[in-house]
């Protein structure tokens, strides 16, 4: 790659504490907001690999740990208290296999399902299981259905790469990130097949009924040319998808030890280059949508001169995650307005960026320092929570999974 986008950082105040034009500020003036700070939250449980809001409830997540359990919190003050476990069948567990991805139903409140990613024991099979969840009984194996599975017979590791995401457009439309299964062949350049994809399908939501339907809007009606349920392709391993009010998807794919991705897909049937490419494509190449940022695996970027916080060591794993709702009533003021958060696992760095209309970086900062982040969520009322667990250096030495709140940092 010849080069990354600039780094447009936040400028630090020089001078006195003082307001606009230089005019000192009032004592009753809230501080300005100027990053993001986390209080850890007291809670019983291991392995967090993501988490979920429950729909109607003001106070109640549910959290996905890696052996294959969901596990439902009351959050009361700073602590998390367990009010039962759920146990997912036929959960695989190695390496990216396990439970990874855990999503209600937008209509929970009236279907109770829950849908979880995960692999299976059959060719480490990346598969998405729904459940029938009232709330209160945890006895739960007997009402699974399988809505998706997909056996990827390319894949070198079929172990890695696995199921990252579950998300729902406002229609209830499911969108899926799917990674290559450490495929040999490039099965990220055939949009024909479900791995390394970016995918759209409506599940049934039928009682007791299983499998989907391709999401209306889908490019492909040819399955010779890709499939029903592709939206785009060319990712390795798309780690955490977010979806803003536009419509857009910011997908931060994992590299193989070259660089970390930061993509916006601003429409269908675009291709996103893995295996030809690692972040941007040096010559560019026709019919290849490079990221928006990239950054090595290594210490020499802005990135890591700008947090003086990072983590040594050599590994690197891009995260993302959505701001607040918007119209939430959060303590952040204008922070986060218009901005979707990334970073990266190993080193613990937390940024910013802001995209135009036309789809350019405009704004990408630092906002704080956290490290091992797995998954992020956000109250209705706009509070968040942040899930984190592992250990980028040693398989010997994984830190325990936590839970944190993010406050606001100040002047």
């Amino acid at each position: 790659m010849a080069c990354v986008l600039p780094v447009m950082a936040l400028a630090a105040c020089d001078g006195d504490d003082s307001g606009d034009g230089g005019a000192p500020r009032d004592a009753d003036t809230p501080e300005a907001v100027v990053g993001l700070d986390f209080v850890e939250i007291d809670i019983e449980g291991d392995f967090f690999t993501d988490i979920a809001w429950l729909p109607g409830r003001s106070d109640e997540i549910l959290v996905a740990s890696h052996p294959g359990e969901i596990l439902h919190y009351r959050i009361e003050g700073e602590r998390a208290t367990l009010l039962g476990t759920m146990t997912v069948p036929e959960v695989a567990i190695m390496n990216d296999c396990g439970l990874l991805a855990v999503a209600p139903d937008p209509d929970w409140e009236t279907n109770g399902f829950v849908y979880a990613g995960h692999c299976i024991m059959e060719d480490f099979a990346t598969r998405v299981t729904r459940l029938t969840f009232d709330g209160t009984d945890y006895d739960v194996e007997g009402s699974a259905s399988v809505i998706l599975e997909l056996h990827e017979t390319r894949g070198r590791f079929p172990f890695n790469h696995n199921v990252s995401n579950i998300l729902f457009e406002d229609d209830g439309t499911m969108v899926l990130g799917i990674g290559d299964k450490g495929a040999v062949e490039a099965v990220g350049q055939d949009p024909t097949s479900l791995a390394a994809t970016i995918l759209r399908i409506v599940p049934n939501r039928e009682p007791g009924g299983s499998g989907y339907e391709p999401a209306d809007g889908n490019p492909y009606t040819d399955p010779a040319v890709g499939a029903p349920e592709v939206w785009a392709y060319g990712f390795r391993y798309p780690w955490r998808i977010v979806r803003d009010p536009r419509g857009w998807y910011y997908v931060g794919d994992v590299g193989e030890g070259g660089r970390e991705e930061v993509n916006v897909v601003l429409e269908s049937a675009t291709n996103y280059g893995w295996p030809v490419c690692q972040g941007v494509c040096d010559p560019p190449m026709d019919g290849l949508i490079d990221p928006i940022t990239a950054w090595p695996h290594n210490d020499y970027h802005p990135y890591v001169e700008e947090d003086p916080e990072t983590l040594p060591g050599p590994n690197r794993a891009v995260w993302i995650a959505p701001g607040p709702p918007p119209g939430s009533d959060h303590d952040l003021g204008d922070l986060l307005d218009d901005t979707v958060l990334f970073g990266d696992v190993c080193t613990g760095w937390v940024r910013g960026a802001t995209i135009d209309d036309e789809g350019a970086l405009v704004e990408d900062r630092l906002l704080g320092h956290l490290p091992y982040v797995t998954a992020w969520t956000w109250s209705p009322e706009g509070t968040g929570y942040v899930t984190t667990f592992g250990s980028c250096n040693s398989l010997e030495e994984i830190e325990p999974a936590r839970l944190l709140r993010v406050v606001p940092r100040t002047e």
